[in-house]
């Protein structure tokens, strides 16, 4: 099992976005993919005439999927190595494709710990439900199992969901089973500290944007 996970940081939004109501929109977002999928594979570090696959979950947009099934296919040139090629392709009955569905559930248990379900109570509820307390457990061991694996990999158990993993060269890149990475913006970015945990309410709930300052950066 190799896992690779990318996540943005909310709390830091690009200038240019500030004034939208969604500023992480669908073009953000492909734009990231395609740095994720540029970076975090180790494509340059690939065997010699290698073809890496890369299957992903199908999307309605037609447009944003041909655009980063484009920029894929350029990468090799982008890193140098044209005798290898990279192909991507869309699924479109992901829900029988057993990696796809692997990484859902890797995905869930880790957004599961991060907004805190098992603490969100209903009125009069006392302890978490049963659906609450098997998510925990799932996201529990998960996280448990993928700290094992890095530890394994780089002999540390500092292992954070949400922060990028150390010691980044491209061969870790390709080689290590379990890596993280956290993208903000390069600059100049606003500082949503609405994001912080001592600005969340106790179950972990956003509770709307306190913007203080603009990255000097």
């Amino acid at each position: 099992m190799i896992y690779r996970q990318v996540f943005c940081d909310r709390a830091r939004i690009p200038k240019d976005k500030i004034h939208l109501e969604t500023p992480f929109d669908l073009d953000f977002q492909y734009k990231l993919y395609y740095q994720f999928v540029r970076h975090s594979f180790g494509i340059q570090s690939l065997p010699l005439n290698a073809i890496f696959h890369l299957h992903l979950d199908h999307h309605s947009s037609k447009k944003h999927q041909q655009s980063l099934k484009s920029f894929a296919s350029n990468i090799p040139s982008y890193v140098g190595r044209e005798d290898i090629r990279v192909e991507l392709s869309y699924i479109t009955h992901s829900i029988k494709h057993d990696s796809i569905q692997l990484a859902d559930l890797i995905a869930g248990a880790a957004g599961s710990h991060a907004n805190k379900m098992h603490a969100i109570r209903e009125p009069n509820q006392h302890g978490m439900k049963p659906k609450q307390k098997l998510r925990h457990e799932l996201a529990k061991y998960t996280y448990n199992h993928l700290r094992n694996m890095r530890f394994l990999d780089v002999g540390s158990k500092t292992f954070n969901w949400f922060e990028t993993t150390g010691g980044f060269n491209h061969d870790n890149a390709l080689n290590q089973k379990v890596r993280v990475w956290k993208f903000k913006p390069s600059a100049p970015y606003y500082h949503d500290k609405g994001w912080e945990n001592d600005h969340l309410d106790a179950q972990g709930n956003y509770q709307g944007p306190d913007i203080i300052r603009i990255s000097p950066i």
